[in-house]
C-alpha cells in the first residue's frame, strides 16, 4: 500500500479492502471518470443536509443549486420530502435546477423572500442569512468567500459558517 507520506494510512492504494456497506455501485447512466467525482460533493450535500435537519414538509433554499453540490442536495431533499427554493447564478442553471426539483429558481437574490425558508444551504457565498425563518437553520460550505456575515436575531456554531436563527432580538 502507497499511502500518505509517513502515515502508511490513506487511499492511494494499489487494492484496499472495505466493508460492504462502504461502497456503491456506480451509476450506469456515467462513466466510470464521471462517477469517480460523484463521493465528495454527495457527502457534502447529504452531511449538510443532515446538519440542517430538514424534513418532509420543511421548506430549503439552495443557494448554488446548479453545481455539484448544490444540484446533489436538491435532488436529496427532494427525495426527502423537502419542498426545495433554489438560487442559481446563471440562466442557463435555471432549467437544471428545475428539471431536478426546486419548486421556485431565480437568479436575482433579490427575489428570495425575507425569513421565509426553515433551512438554507448556501454552496457559493450568497450568504442570504436574512432568508432564514425563525428557528431556522443556515448553513455555507462557501469558505473561499469568506465568513458567514453578522446574522440578526442568529446564533453562530463552530465553524462559523453554521448559524441558528433563534427568533430573538
Amino acid at each position: 500500500m502507497k499511502g500518505f507520506p509517513c502515515s502508511g494510512r490513506g487511499t492511494w492504494a494499489d487494492l484496499v479492502a472495505l466493508p460492504a456497506g462502504a461502497v456503491a455501485a456506480a451509476p450506469r447512466a456515467v462513466s466510470l471518470v464521471e462517477a469517480a467525482t460523484l463521493p465528495l460533493p454527495g457527502l457534502t450535500a447529504l452531511q449538510t443536509l443532515d446538519w440542517l435537519a430538514v424534513s418532509a414538509g420543511q421548506r430549503l433554499l439552495i443557494a448554488g443549486a446548479g453545481g455539484a453540490v448544490g444540484g446533489l442536495a436538491l435532488q436529496i431533499a427532494r427525495a426527502r420530502g423537502v419542498t426545495v427554493d433554489a438560487l442559481v447564478s446563471r440562466d442557463a442553471q435555471v432549467a437544471f435546477a428545475r428539471d431536478h426539483g426546486a419548486d421556485f429558481v431565480a437568479t436575482d437574490r433579490d427575489a428570495v423572500p425575507d425569513r421565509g425558508y426553515d433551512a438554507v444551504f448556501d454552496t457559493f457565498g450568497a450568504f442570504l442569512t436574512e432568508a432564514v425563518a425563525d428557528g431556522g437553520r443556515y448553513a455555507s460550505i462557501a469558505t473561499q468567500a469568506g465568513p458567514v456575515p453578522a446574522c440578526p436575531h442568529v446564533v453562530s456554531a463552530p465553524p462559523s459558517t453554521r448559524c441558528v436563527r433563534t427568533g430573538r432580538g
